[in-house]
């Protein structure tokens, strides 16, 4: 979020839409910071900004659906491989390298399909 509030087309971005982008940023927040009861700091006025750029903020989805949606491995099965993988992704500069990490909650198994599936493993 930090990044797309940098810049002017980043602010763009997240304006575009309605704030699309900004309330999917704002829900991987909520969901990280347990309803902003965890949140740091930084976390606190990145939400701030980040619902400056939302023009109806009660369409972004409540802590208690996100949680449930974080909870139910349907719903993770049913998403594609590259939707998991990106949901939660954190990408960070170490020794001159980009490097990134994601964590996702669908198991092992429906893991493991998916990167046997033609169709999903392109991702």
């Amino acid at each position: 979020a930090r990044m797309y509030l940098k810049t002017q087309l980043g602010r763009q971005l997240l304006e575009a839409d309605g704030g699309a982008v900004a309330g999917s940023l704002l829900a991987v927040i909520i969901i990280d910071s347990k309803d902003l009861s965890a949140a740091s700091g930084k976390d606190k006025r990145i939400v701030r900004e980040l619902q400056s750029n939302i023009r109806d903020t009660n369409k972004v989805l409540s802590f208690k659906v996100l949680q449930k949606k974080r909870q139910d491995p349907e719903f993770w099965a049913g998403e594609t491989l590259e939707s998991n993988l990106l949901y939660d992704f954190k990408q960070f500069g170490a020794a001159g390298l980009t490097c990134g990490i994601s964590s996702t909650f669908m198991s092992l198994d429906v893991l493991n399909q998916k990167l046997v599936d033609p169709r999903e493993a392109a991702a």
